[in-house]
């Protein structure tokens, strides 16, 4: 009864252009869990691709929130040590 979720972003050449042609890039951050549930991305978050914990995905408003243009903030608070991945299209 697992639910698989397959993200499509159709391109050119490896290029992804928004509706207004408008490049945009994939990156993968990645953290290790220390105390703050906030976590701050080198780029203005155009759309999360994902966000896991040691990895487990987790879901948006369930798991994580974007709090800001370029942080994400987890709702529950993982183990000391956790590996944090964040993937996301700036």
């Amino acid at each position: 009864n697992d639910i698989i979720t397959i993200q499509h972003y159709p391109g050119r050449t490896s290029v992804i252009l928004d509706n207004t042609g408008k490049l945009i890039q994939f990156t993968i951050e990645t953290f290790t869990f220390t105390s703050s549930l906030v976590f701050n991305v080198g780029q203005s978050i155009n759309s999360v691709v994902g966000v896991e914990i040691n990895g487990l995905a987790e879901k948006e408003g369930v798991g994580y929130d974007i709090t800001g243009s370029k942080q994400i903030s987890l709702l529950g608070t993982p183990v000391v040590g956790s590996k944090i991945m964040i993937s996301y299209l700036y």
